[in-house]
């Protein structure tokens, strides 16, 4: 892994963390819990790989998002309470 250490939280959903690798041009990423500390590492192999969490299953939850403004303050609000689909945390090494 390279520096600086780019990261992001357990509770990101893959497709969060793909487009943080994406941006930041990282192969690799620290997963933090919410303390901050280091909890795992996670690859763009691992989560390019990551068949539960379909192209299907993010327009089906784009689709049954309220709107815009309601996911940049509730990003989460369109899937059930509980329901963590494509979570990082499962995925970190």
């Amino acid at each position: 892994m390279s520096a600086p250490v780019v990261s992001v939280p357990d509770t990101a959903l893959v497709y969060e963390a793909i487009l943080v690798m994406q941006e930041k041009g990282k192969r690799h990423l620290a997963v933090k819990d919410a303390g901050g500390r280091i909890t795992g590492l996670v690859s763009n192999v691992a989560l390019l790989h990551f068949d539960r969490y379909s192209s299907v299953v993010m327009t089906r939850e784009i689709s049954r998002a309220p709107g815009v403004e309601e996911n940049r303050r509730h990003p989460r609000a369109a899937a059930p309470p509980g329901h963590r689909p494509g979570g990082v945390r499962g995925q970190a090494a």
